[in-house]
Order: structure tokens, then sequence, then C-alpha cells
């Protein structure tokens, strides 16, 4: 009987174990997955270049409710594309490149001519502005 009971306790601990592994989903750490992190600062830059691009007139971000790193990072992307000129958009960019060897990929926009416009890393599997330059 007591084979019976550890070999059914042993069961229903690997059951959990699993169940916990496969609900939660363990972050993806690889570089390609750091990466994904950036998304929604790619997809924000990509829309005010698209916008710009269209000449429709890009409204500053409304930050009501974002945390001090969000608004950094929401007024950096609006100030890089408001202050570039409609014939040189083409010119900017966005590259990755872990820039201090920690195995973080950093975000880098910059210009065709490598002028880095803003440098972003993670901290907590989030995006931080690191650097901003624009205007």
């Amino acid at each position: 009987m007591k084979r019976i009971l550890t070999a059914l306790a042993g069961v229903l601990l690997c059951a959990v174990a699993l169940l916990a592994g496969t609900s939660c989903g363990a972050p993806d750490l690889s570089y390609e997955g750091q990466k994904a992190a950036y998304d929604g600062i790619i997809a924000e830059y990509t829309a005010l270049l698209t916008a710009k691009q269209n000449g429709e007139t890009l409204t500053p971000p409304d930050t009501t409710g974002m945390s001090e790193e969000e608004t950094a990072i929401a007024e950096a992307l609006y100030g890089i594309v408001a202050d570039q000129k409609a014939e040189t958009l083409a010119d900017l960019g966005y590259g990755f490149k872990d820039m201090d060897g920690n195995g973080t990929p950093e975000l880098i926009l910059l210009t065709r001519y490598t002028s880095i416009r803003a440098v972003f890393t993670l901290v907590n599997r989030k995006p931080v502005l690191l650097e901003a330059n624009y205007g």
C-alpha cells in the first residue's frame, strides 16, 4: 500500500509540474526571443514613419497613465520621427546589437549613415530607453 501511495504521489507531482510548465510558458531567453520584447517599439516607430511619409500630421503621444519608462520611449519615438525631414525618412531604420556583451540585444534606431537616434535595452525583460538623439 505504501508503494502505491508513493507512486501516486510521484505521478501527481509530475502532472502538476508538467501543467505548471505548459500553462505559464517559459520565457524565451534566447537572443532572438529577447528581440521580440522590442516588437511594440518597432511597431510604433513604423506607424509614425508611415504616417509622416503619407503626409499625416503627427500628434504628440498621450502619456497619461504611462510609467516614466513608457513615457520616455513614446516621446523619443515621436521626437525622432517628427524632427526628421520628409525627404530623409527613408534613411531611418533600426537594428540589434549586443553592445555590452551581456547576451542581451540592444535595439538601435539609426540612419543609413549610422547616425544613432536612440538606444534601448532590456531590464527585467522590458524595454528601457538608454539614450535618444534628435532635435
